[in-house]
This record gives C-alpha cells, sequence and structure tokens, in this order.
C-alpha cells in the first residue's frame, strides 16, 4: 500500500505502534506497506530526539517468540487486535477507531471482529464516548441498515426476485418496515398500485407484506382516488380468481361474458416514469398491431386492427424483449407522449401499450363503451 493511500487517522496509529515497541518491519506487515514507509510516517511526525530514541529502543527490544506475519483484511484498525478481547488492552487510539469505524455504519459484531473484541466491548467504548443523544441516533440507524449481501454465510439470491419481477424487486430492502424504503421506491410502489397490481403482489415484488403496502398506498393519496383503485382491484383480482374446472365447464360461453379489453383515457400525470421504448437502430418507431399482443387479452373488435406502441416501465423489462436490431430509447418525461400525439396519429399509431393497460392517445377516437 502507497503511503499515500493512508488517512491521517492510520498514520497517527502507524506511529503509535511504534512508539509502543513494535518494530517498523512488524507495523508495515499489519498495515500492508514497507518498513521504509513506516519510518517515514514516524519520522515526519516525531522530534529528531524522540526519533533516534525509539529507534535505539526498538534496535534493543528481542523480537516475540509468538510474532507471526499477516496481512490484514481492513488496514484502518483491525491488523492490531490485542491478545484478548478485554476492554482495557485497547490504547486510547483503537477506542477512538472503534467509536469513528460504527459511526461510520459498520455493525458492533463487524467492528468487534476487526478489533477481536465482543461487541458489547465495542458497545461499551460507543456509550462512554458520545452524548446519550447521538447514541441512541446511531442505534437506531445501525439497526436499519441494510445486510451486506457479502456479510451473510446463506444469503438469499437477491435477483431470485428481479428475474420474475424485474420492475422493483430487484432493489428491495433486507426488511419489512415501510421506513426502511427511499423515496423512490415508496413512490414505485404507489405506482404499481395504481397500475392494477395487487397490495400482494406489489408486496412480493419489493420483499415486504400488503400491508405495508397499503400503509403506503394511503399515505401518497387522498381516500377518494384510494377508495375508486381498491374498488378497481378487487374487481380485477376477482375476475382472475376463478378456478380451472369453472373455465373449463364455461367455456362455451366465456368469450360472452368475458369483457372485451377497450382503450382508457391517457392520463399522463398516473404514468410511471421513466419508460422504455423499443426502436430500430435508424430510431424508426415500431408499432405493433395490437391484435397481436397476445398479453392483452380479448380485444373490442375496434381496437384489433390499431397500431401501438409498446412502452416498459422498467429498463431490465425492455432488455429482456430488445431484439438485436433494436435499441432502447428513454422517455424521462412521459408529457413528451401527449405532445407527440399528433405526429404519432399522422402515422397510424393510436394506441399506448404499458404493464399491460390500453391507452387511447389525445385525439384518437375511441369504440363507444356498452
Amino acid at each position: 500500500m502507497r503511503a499515500s493511500q493512508f488517512t491521517e487517522s492510520q498514520k497517527a496509529q502507524i506511529v503509535e505502534q511504534y512508539r509502543a515497541g513494535a518494530s517498523s518491519v512488524v507495523v508495515g506487515k499489519r498495515f500492508g506497506c514497507s518498513d521504509r514507509t513506516v519510518m517515514r510516517f514516524v519520522r515526519a511526525r516525531l522530534g529528531a530526539a524522540e526519533f533516534e530514541a525509539l529507534k535505539q529502543q526498538n534496535r534493543k527490544r528481542p523480537v516475540p517468540a509468538h510474532t507471526t506475519p499477516s496481512t490484514p483484511a481492513h488496514h484502518s484498525a483491525a491488523q492490531n487486535k490485542p491478545a484478548s478481547g478485554g476492554a482495557g488492552q485497547f490504547t486510547e487510539s483503537q477506542k477512538a477507531q472503534i467509536v469513528e469505524q460504527y459511526r461510520a455504519g459498520a455493525s458492533s459484531v463487524v467492528v468487534g471482529k476487526r478489533f477481536g473484541c465482543s461487541d458489547r466491548t465495542v458497545m461499551r467504548f460507543v456509550r462512554a464516548r458520545l452524548g446519550a443523544a447521538e447514541f441512541e441516533a446511531l442505534k437506531q440507524q445501525n439497526r436499519k441498515r441494510p445486510v451486506p449481501a457479502h456479510s451473510a454465510a446463506a444469503a438469499p439470491d437477491p435477483d431470485a426476485t428481479s428475474r420474475h419481477h424485474p420492475s422493483a424487486a430487484q432493489n428491495k430492502p433486507a426488511g419489512d418496515g415501510a421506513g426502511q424504503f427511499t423515496e423512490s421506491q415508496k413512490a414505485q410502489i404507489v405506482e404499481q398500485y395504481r397500475a392494477g397490481a395487487s397490495s400482494v403482489v406489489v408486496g412480493k415484488r419489493f420483499g415486504c407484506s400488503d400491508r405495508t403496502v397499503m400503509r403506503l398506498v394511503r399515505a401518497r393519496l387522498d381516500s377518494a382516488e384510494l377508495a375508486v383503485l381498491k374498488e378497481h382491484n378487487r374487481k380485477r383480482s376477482n375476475r382472475t380468481r376463478a378456478t380451472p374446472a369453472v373455465r373449463h365447464s364455461n367455456a362455451a360461453d366465456a368469450g360472452q361474458r368475458r369483457e372485451a379489453t377497450q382503450a382508457a383515457n391517457l392520463d399522463l400525470n398516473r404514468l410511471p416514469s421513466p419508460l422504455y421504448l423499443l426502436v430500430d437502430r435508424s430510431v424508426e418507431l415500431q408499432p405493433q398491431t395490437l391484435g397481436s399482443l397476445h398479453h392483452l387479452g380479448p380485444l373490442h373488435t375496434d381496437e384489433q386492427q390499431r397500431q401501438g406502441l409498446v412502452l416498459f416501465s422498467n429498463v431490465r423489462q425492455a432488455r429482456r424483449q430488445c431484439r438485436r436490431n433494436q435499441r432502447i430509447v428513454k422517455v424521462a418525461d412521459p408529457n413528451l407522449l401527449g405532445k407527440t400525439a399528433p405526429h404519432l396519429l399522422a402515422q397510424g399509431i393510436s394506441r399506448l401499450v404499458i404493464e399491460d393497460a390500453l391507452y387511447a392517445l389525445p385525439g384518437s377516437s375511441t369504440p363507444a363503451r356498452p
């Protein structure tokens, strides 16, 4: 490790260890640098008289039989752990470093392993050096901090959910508490519920309970809109709840009873942002006939031959559908769709398909609803 890569705190610790009687070679091995680098730090921080006295003293000191070279995992302080975890065996410099590492976000268990002591010893140092208010705030902050993926021996595969729900699950927090979500995630949860996904489905995507989803939705929407969305989502779940046996027995008249999909009026304010669009290499739009999009289900006869653009709310979904002769274009502001509607209509494009929902562009005709 180069001298310029050490922090001032590490340089001070190197000097303290040399002062305590460790040789420049031993200190260098602990910090991953040469003995010359150690002596350069010591010479720069001590007076000439003290420096010469320490050199003579350390030269005469016998080398301990148990001294073995070791490669530290953390240059900050872990390489100089005391022989046991007793709090009294730490120097003031080490205690200060333990507190700083806990302040920086490392858990008491992790800091304890670095310094060869228990997590209780770590918390004792932190409690003794910080005020009660800061101590409690740090405890809460570190408790809520997500556990790094490499810290657990058998951590679950973080991509397992994202492969099934790429829209947001790849960034789900470690716990189920609503307070552990970022503002962006909370907004995404609300938007997915708005788009028609049930609270159970959204909860699975984000690794939380359906109650947490509803708590976030309730906090961000007014009561009138929430009531409408709840009723809409309840009806949608009832339509998809039919068992295979019921569907088989009613196959003859299923087409008559099932409502054909019609385009809804486009509300730009409710669209997720950003959106992603697939175009060919020359950046030409590639509309599709709605009748060829089987995931939309049965379409109203007036909709089947219309041309529509398929947009994605998540870049992973777009990449999954992108072919070799295509590229992905990011639509950062959904309001652009409203501004370019006349141009799209002139090309025969009158519909947008976003997250399996069908929308009519402003200015296009919509079939009369029965």
